[in-house]
């Protein structure tokens, strides 16, 4: 199940947020032709970068709410920072995973195709009981609440690196999509 929000939206962000209403469910389908179930996914478009890095911190943190306060400080500020450079990213909800996209980084219907087509296929991998479970361990691990072995550590990086890999290669089913 899909399901759209959109927050903070700026007059001349309202045609990507048309666009992102009727194109989502294609690409939905798109990502599950290409690779299987998706598990409930809850879209967030945020016109303005500020809201868009305040909820994508506290939606991470609320995975892991006994990290300590300079960590959770830390990673707000890492997000912050990098708020200005991401379009978009996808995240582990309490039913399924919300993907948030900051409108702010994209200017055109091919770059609304590209990013959610990408962060459908994150929600397609973090989809499973164990990759839900490998990835608050993860978490949990690098915000000093309970230590992986080293070995888990660098096996879920290498996860991970080819996971944003496939991600980067299925934008080529946004040409499917209509701009």
């Amino acid at each position: 199940m899909l399901t759209i929000s959109a927050e903070h939206i700026k007059p001349s962000q309202r045609r990507l947020v048309t666009h992102t209403r009727a194109i989502a469910p294609q690409a939905e389908q798109l990502v599950r032709g290409r690779f299987g179930a998706l598990p409930s996914i809850h879209l967030g478009l945020f016109g303005d970068v500020d809201r868009w890095a305040e909820t994508t911190a506290q939606a991470e943190l609320s995975l892991v709410p006994e990290t300590a306060n300079s960590i959770q400080y830390q990673h707000q500020q890492d997000v912050w920072k990098s708020r200005r450079k991401r379009a978009g990213i996808t995240i582990l909800a309490p039913a399924g995973v919300a993907i948030l996209i900051n409108l702010r980084k994209l200017r055109t219907p091919r770059d609304i195709n590209e990013t959610l087509v990408h962060e459908l296929t994150h929600g397609y991998q973090l989809g499973s009981t164990q990759a839900r479970e490998q990835h608050t361990a993860y978490l949990r691990h690098c915000w000093n609440v309970a230590v992986l072995p080293r070995r888990e550590f660098k096996k879920y990086e290498r996860l991970v690196s080819r996971h944003e890999t496939e991600a980067r290669n299925a934008e080529a089913l946004a040409s499917q999509l209509p701009t």
